[in-house]
């Protein structure tokens, strides 16, 4: 005799498996738009986020499994989506705070209120983020609509209504420091769900980088902006040579000027190149790409 499995009629069930691969799938490239997002808007190359898990559960549970101090920002896609949430444990958002503001990303005080300043700041990281998510057609991009400083302010999901969430790590270095959540009502993404399947479909079929859904991704990534550092030389002195460095000083690098130089995006060293001038502007001529070709497809 087979085992008996238990089913919780309480459970409400409306996202189908086909959705939950999809949206799976959008969480899994908005994950690595972030990380990349995030390194250049915090300069900070240890930032990152893993997803943890992504599965369909009430909203009433979702928040059970938050805290109650987490940040929830309300965001849309103008004019059919709406009611979606990211949330943020409330260590997370202060430590993205103070990186954003040039800090260390230590926090002392994890309990205080979040100012004018803080709710400003959080938005702007929070709108770099939802820009790089995937927009169906005839859809604005993602955008912040408001922004909570607890769970139990915002009241415009019903505890009963079905959702999709995406529960994200957050590690600073080697250390995971908090949860971010995408919270995503079936309500509010039923009227696209359909067409999100059939990209999905023809992708599979098709088997075609073009298809809409991934390009649109790949436009996202495109759109990143990273930091491009030319590396003229480097030297090492004393903190006695370093205090008596006077304007006028000359410092000796470790490169002639007729070697190339290393041209590092972010911080990986990515190209070899030589400097010269653009104009009337310094710049940087590649003759060579360190990590192999580049593609241009």
């Amino acid at each position: 005799m087979g085992v008996v499995k238990i089913y919780d009629f309480k459970k409400n069930q409306k996202f189908s498996a086909e959705n939950i691969s999809v949206l799976t799938l959008l969480c899994e490239e908005f994950c690595k738009t972030s990380n990349i997002q995030l390194n250049y808007e915090l300069k900070h190359q240890n930032v990152k986020l893993n997803i943890n898990r992504a599965q369909q559960i009430s909203y009433g549970d979702f928040l059970d499994s938050i805290e109650s101090k987490s940040i929830l920002a309300e965001y849309e896609m103008y004019p059919m989506i709406q009611n979606m949430i990211f949330s943020l444990d409330k260590h997370v958002s202060l430590i993205l705070i103070d990186l954003v503001s040039g800090g260390d990303g230590k926090v002392d005080d994890l309990n205080r209120d979040l100012t004018d300043i803080d709710r400003a700041l959080l938005k702007y990281l929070i709108d770099g983020l939802l820009k790089r998510m995937y927009t169906p057609e005839n859809l604005e991009t993602a955008k912040v609509v408001n922004i909570y400083n607890n769970k139990a302010q915002f009241q415009g999901i019903n505890i009963k209504e079905s959702i999709f969430i995406c529960d994200m790590t957050v590690t600073l270095g080697t250390t995971i420091v908090g949860r971010i959540n995408l919270c995503i009502p079936y309500g509010s993404m039923e009227p696209i769900l359909e067409e999100l399947l059939a990209k999905k479909i023809s992708a599979s079929k098709n088997n075609d980088s073009s298809d809409d859904m991934e390009g649109a991704m790949f436009n996202n990534i495109q759109e990143v902006k990273l930091d491009v550092i030319a590396i003229l030389g480097q030297a090492k002195l004393s903190v006695n040579d370093l205090l008596n460095t006077e304007e006028g000083d000359i410092i000796l690098l470790n490169q002639k000027i007729s070697n190339d130089i290393d041209i590092n995006v972010g911080s990986s060293k990515t190209f070899r190149g030589r400097p010269g001038l653009v104009g009337n502007k310094k710049g940087a001529i590649i003759n060579d790409s360190i990590k192999g070709e580049r593609r241009n497809d």
